[in-house]
């Protein structure tokens, strides 16, 4: 019920266009009636499959039509693919039922929390909430190169979280240049704040690799001896999900690597 409730949300498309009685209308702020947008599914386009790009579909109101664009040149008989949108693994996997390897968007959320019994937690709070960030949450480890790897929120965290009392003092007192803190380069933070957030980091998704109970070479080995004889078989559903593990580890040890190396040569974050 649940996957049936998905499959049909994740397939809705705002239309604006009038499906109710003659005469009928209905109120919507800052539109019109007969405009209004209305879900409706549009079988066709459920046809394409995912592909890396950018959204080229959109609603011709003059034609009172949904137009999508190629993403590129096709032949006849080739398989038209569209963008679905900026979804991660776990988005597809969860409402759409794929895993998409070269995607994009995939990320990996990282579970981080301030000590509420720490003498400096309202401090880190406070200057957490200028920052527009939570105490406690999901931080997204993303997938990229370089300092991309980090999300911004994720590196604004691990820098409040790390800070002496003075350094919080300071930052606090700073509201000019506050938002560098969510910057790559952020010059005014000391060295030895630098090198403490890239050991963090380092232990964190050390952490998170620990936790799914598998290595990255054995999901791999599991993928690549389906079909062998004497190779535990997979079903469908297992082997979306390995494969899933599978791009989830990868962003995370690239992004271990990034750290290490940046914590090794102890430059700027």
């Amino acid at each position: 019920m649940f996957w049936a409730a998905s499959t049909v949300m994740t397939r809705q498309n705002l239309i604006p266009v009038n499906l109710r009685e003659e005469g009928e209308t209905v109120k919507v702020e800052g539109q019109a009636g007969e405009s209004a947008p209305n879900p409706v599914l549009i079988p066709l386009w459920d046809m394409a499959n995912h592909v890396n790009g950018q959204i080229t579909t959109g609603y011709n109101e003059a034609a009172q039509q949904v137009e999508s664009l190629a993403l590129g040149d096709y032949r006849k008989g080739e398989q038209i693919f569209i963008y679905y949108g900026n979804r991660t693994n776990a988005d597809f996997l969860v409402h759409n039922g794929f895993v998409y390897p070269d995607n994009a968007n995939s990320a990996v959320a990282i579970p981080l929390s301030l000590n509420p019994t720490e003498e400096q937690f309202e401090q880190r709070k406070q200057l957490l909430e200028k920052l527009g960030l939570a105490s406690s949450g999901d931080f997204n480890v993303q997938r990229g190169g370089g300092d991309s790897f980090i999300s911004p929120e994720l590196l604004g965290f691990a820098r409040v979280f790390n800070m002496t009392k003075e350094q919080l003092g300071h930052w606090q007192g700073e509201d000019a240049v506050q938002s560098q803190l969510l910057e790559p380069d952020c010059p005014g933070l000391e060295a030895s704040l630098r090198e403490k957030v890239w050991k963090y980091l380092s232990i964190r998704l050390q952490l998170a690799l620990r936790m799914t109970g598998t290595t990255l070479d054995q999901d791999e080995a599991l993928l690549a001896n389906q079909g062998q004889k004497g190779a535990q078989k997979l079903g469908h559903i297992k082997s979306m999900l390995v494969q899933f593990r599978v791009v989830e580890k990868k962003i995370l040890s690239e992004a271990l690597e990034h750290c290490k190396q940046k914590e090794v040569d102890k430059k700027e974050v």
